[in-house]
């Protein structure tokens, strides 16, 4: 997860930065270099932030259906 990725995130669920730390347990001003990438992420903090907000709420997979009538 890059910052780009973050914010996409953190805006699909409708947070403002503020309430969007306070919710994964960091400070504003961190999230804010998290999104703006001045500072990196790391993997447990990644782990983190998905376990904080649920990781089936930030799943980027899509369900596809293919019917084939016969």
């Amino acid at each position: 997860m890059d910052g780009q990725e973050l914010r996409r995130i953190r805006k699909k669920l409708d947070y403002n930065l503020r309430d969007f730390a306070e919710k994964v347990g960091i400070s504003r001003a961190q999230l804010s270099k998290y999104e703006r990438e001045v500072t990196g992420l790391s993997e447990e903090r990644v782990n983190q932030i998905k376990q904080k907000i649920g990781l089936a709420l930030v799943s980027e997979c899509e369900l596809h259906v293919h019917f084939d009538y016969l």
